[in-house]
Order: C-alpha cells, then sequence, then structure tokens
C-alpha cells in the first residue's frame, strides 16, 4: 500500500502490533455488557447494579492518565505496552473467578487503571511514526486504521459471549479467551524495538543552528579546530541565550499561551466525543426496549449495528485521510450525527421504533466514528504529541465515559424525557462538538502566528549575538 511506503518492516510490524492491541482493547472495554445479566445473576445482584463498574472504570481511567503519559515518555514504550497488556490478561482470566460482586467490581476497576496506557501508547507511538517517516499522509491513514479496530473490538464482544454460550455452553469462558488475546499482544511487544520521539531538531519551534563549521561553509576544518577558547565559550553561551528562547517559547505556549488554549478545546472535544460514543452504544440497548418499544433481540442487533457503523466508519476514514485533512473529516462526519439525533427527536412517536431508529443508529455510529483519531491529528498538525499530551486527552475522555452516561441516567430518571434524554443529550454534544472544529483552526492559526513571531526573535537573536563576536573572530585572523 503506498501509505505504507518509507515505513521500515519493523514500524510495520509495530503499526499491526497496535492495531492488535486495540482491537484486544475494544473487546474487553465493551464485554461487560454481553455478560451482565450471567454476572448479575452469578453474584446475586440486579443488572442496574453493574452500572457501579461503568462508573468505576471511568474513574480508573482518570487516575491512569496521571502516570501514563510520563511512563511512555520516560521509559521504554514497548516494555510499559506489554506489562499493562499483561497486567490485564491476568485480570480478565480471574474475572470469573470473583466471589462477590465487591471483587469484580476491585478487579474491573484495577484493570482499568492500565487502559489508558494502551490508549495513550498506541496513539502516541502512530504519530511518532508518521512524523519520523515524514509522512502526514499515512500518519493520517494508521491512526484512523488502529483506531477503527477499537470499533472491531467493540462490535465482536457480544458476538464472542454469544459464541462461548451456544459453543462452550458457558458464555463467561470468553474472560478466559479474551486473556489470552491480550498475553499474545504483549509477547508481540517484547519482541519489537520501542519507537524513538521525533527529534526535536526537526520540528519548527527548534532553534537554529548558531554559529558552528556548518554554519559558516567558507571556513575549512582546519580553521575551525583553531578557534579560540573564548571564541568557544561565547559560542556556548550564544547555544545557551537559544535553549533560554526556546524555554521562554515552551513556557508561553504551555502557561496561559495559544496552544494552551488549543488543548483546551481539542479536550473538551474529546470529552464530548468520546463520552456520547460510550453513552449511545451503552444505552441504545435500553431506550429501544424502554423508549421505541422494541424486543431485547431487537435491541442487541440495534447495539451492533451502532458498533457496525462506528467501524465502518473509522475504516472509510482510514481511507479518506490520505486525501483530507482531520478537520475535513470531522466537518464531514459530524453532521450526520447531529442529523440523526435531530431526526429521531423530531419524528412522530409513531415512527420511533423500526426502521427509522436503524437509521438514526447508523447515522450517529458513522458521525462519531472519526471524531478522537482526526482531533489528536488534528491537534499534532500544530504541536508534535507527547505521551505526556496524549495521556491527558486520554484521562479527558475517560471523564467523557464516566460523566456523559451518568447525565443521561439523571435525565431518564429524574425528567419527562425519560430516555429520549440520550438522543437531547446527543444532539447537544455533537452540535458542540461541530463548532469546537473551527475553533480549533482559529486556535490553531494563532499558535502558527505566534511560533513565527518567536522564530523570528530568535533569528535576530542569533544575527546580534553573532555580529558580538565578530571582533573576536577578526582578532584569530
Amino acid at each position: 500500500m503506498t501509505t505504507l511506503r518509507g515505513l521500515s518492516g519493523v514500524e510495520v510490524g509495530s503499526v499491526l502490533a497496535y492495531g492488535y492491541s486495540f482491537l484486544v482493547f475494544g473487546l474487553q472495554v465493551n464485554l461487560l455488557g454481553p455478560t451482565a445479566s450471567i454476572q448479575a445473576s452469578r453474584l446475586g445482584v440486579t443488572e442496574a447494579d453493574l452500572g457501579l463498574i461503568f462508573t468505576v472504570n471511568g474513574l480508573a481511567s482518570i487516575i491512569g492518565a496521571v502516570p501514563s503519559g510520563w511512563l511512555v515518555d520516560k521509559l521504554p514504550g514497548h516494555a510499559v505496552y506489554a506489562a499493562a497488556m499483561i497486567f490485564q490478561a491476568v485480570g480478565f482470566v480471574l474475572i470469573p473467578y470473583t466471589p462477590t460482586f465487591a471483587w469484580l467490581v476491585a478487579c474491573y476497576g484495577t484493570v482499568a487503571l492500565s487502559w489508558n496506557i494502551v490508549n495513550t501508547a498506541g496513539n502516541t507511538y502512530i504519530l511518532w511514526i508518521g512524523n519520523a517517516a515524514d509522512r502526514p499522509e499515512a500518519q493520517a491513514f494508521l491512526i484512523n486504521m488502529v483506531n477503527a479496530l477499537f470499533g472491531a473490538g467493540s462490535l465482536a464482544a457480544p458476538l464472542m459471549a454469544e459464541l462461548c454460550a451456544s459453543w462452550l455452553a458457558d458464555a463467561m469462558s470468553v474472560y478466559w479467551i479474551t486473556g489470552a488475546l491480550t498475553a499474545v499482544s504483549a509477547v508481540t511487544f517484547l519482541t519489537l524495538p520501542s519507537p524513538e520521539p521525533p527529534n526535536s531538531n526537526s520540528s519548527s519551534m527548534s532553534p537554529a543552528p548558531l554559529l558552528t563549521a556548518d554554519a559558516h561553509p567558507e571556513a575549512g576544518d582546519a580553521e575551525a579546530a583553531v578557534v579560540s577558547p573564548a571564541l568557544r565559550v561565547d559560542e556556548d553561551n550564544i547555544s545557551s541565550s537559544s535553549e533560554e528562547l526556546t524555554t521562554q517559547l515552551d513556557d508561553h505556549y504551555w502557561t496561559g499561551g495559544p496552544l494552551t488554549v488549543l488543548l483546551l478545546v481539542i479536550a473538551l472535544f474529546n470529552f464530548l466525543n468520546v463520552g456520547t460514543e460510550v453513552a449511545f452504544g451503552g444505552w441504545i440497548f435500553t431506550y429501544a426496549i424502554k423508549q421505541a418499544g422494541l424486543t431485547p433481540q431487537e435491541g442487541h442487533y440495534l447495539n451492533a449495528s451502532y458498533w457496525l457503523a462506528f467501524t465502518l466508519g473509522r475504516v472509510v476514514a482510514s481511507f479518506a485521510a490520505v486525501l483530507m485533512k482531520p478537520q475535513t473529516l470531522l466537518f464531514a462526519s459530524l453532521p450526520l450525527a447531529i442529523l440523526g439525533a435531530a431526526v429521531c427527536i423530531l419524528a412522530p412517536s409513531a415512527w420511533a421504533g423500526g426502521w427509522l431508529l436503524l437509521v438514526v443508529t447508523i447515522l450517529v455510529g458513522l458521525g462519531v466514528s472519526a471524531g478522537f483519531a482526526n482531533a489528536l491529528a488534528l491537534l499534532d498538525s500544530y504541536y508534535p504529541c507527547s505521551g505526556s499530551v496524549t495521556g491527558l486527552l486520554g484521562g479527558v475522555a475517560g471523564a467523557g465515559c464516566m460523566v456523559v452516561p451518568l447525565i443521561i441516567a439523571l435525565l431518564a430518571k429524574h425528567t419527562t424525557l425519560q430516555y429520549q434524554g440520550l438522543m437531547w443529550c446527543s444532539l447537544v454534544s455533537f452540535v458542540v462538538q461541530l463548532a469546537c472544529v473551527p475553533l480549533a483552526l482559529l486556535v490553531g492559526g494563532w499558535v502558527q502566528r505566534s511560533r513565527n513571531r518567536w522564530n523570528d526573535m530568535q533569528s535576530v537573536t542569533k544575527d546580534i549575538l553573532a555580529d558580538e563576536q565578530q571582533p573576536l573572530l577578526e582578532a584569530e585572523c
């Protein structure tokens, strides 16, 4: 495939490993729903009681966001990745053996602490590989495709649970199979070298080379060898001054500067996008039964249709990203989700079920699919994403997964909207997400102009400092 040209064999192998890990990741995150009735019966609780696990998982993802970025940036990346997958494999093998509901919650919450490592590392390393290859179209394709496999894992969860119940006469065995698949992912990362972060010297924010032999081609190697110690000290001062400017630049960007504002906009987008994605997938089954009057079997098919549309949307976005910018994909996809939610609200109640709800579900699945990956790509186009930044955004997404479903539950329980609150909440969320895209572009332009001004200041300072050293050069001559 032309988008993969320029990548080494190790890089291609790493990308495949990230994709497989995200497939397993999607399976893990969405396995509770298809096995909820069995878990509830086994532990003597109601299915509604299991909702606590979703809240605990979201909270654990937020807590896990704090160390995940640091681990990805500071330690050998694939070793960290493998450790997280081994941790998850052990946890999922143990879940069927939890003796009480409290132990089940604790086991799930403990495993969820490491989920953000997978999310952070996978997305960050894809961006690093794309930056290192200087292939933005490959980067956009890969990050969308890897995240599409998360949707494929989510779609596979109910199917695997059903197959285990039919063929193995034990739906809980799906947890053992998931643990084994996760262990395979861990072994894969132990065999692959970790990727390197993008060379900071290639960034447009990096200082230009100052007063070196390469900077003065007319000076030969012999002249470079006899430069006086005093001049060498002054060269160090010039480099130090340049480094101070770069530090000031970073401080300016991150402490109330334009990049901070851009990060906040992207964080708001991810909070709403991922939160609504999970909330819609988690509540559409209940909506179908309680609000639309469908049968449980029809509700399962509707839920599967949502994740299928979500997965297909990410696959299509993967190929479209080769030709389109991230903001174009967001502008193209989000109106579909807005249309779907709005139609469901405005349609007569007699149309609430059947084919119309299926169309609405497909539109929402397609519309929400391109969000997270392309928001990261949009941010990365203005400033290379580190593990810390990706981890922070993953934590914000985890907060969305905890808050947005809770808001829908509160609307259903305490307002006359009942479960129609799912569509109202989704509509408001998608409208705000769409508004975030031009806002991010506006702030991104501010980032670029600010960066250009600082680069100009660095260039002027370099010339001034170099001129100040000219008498020393003449004295040596």
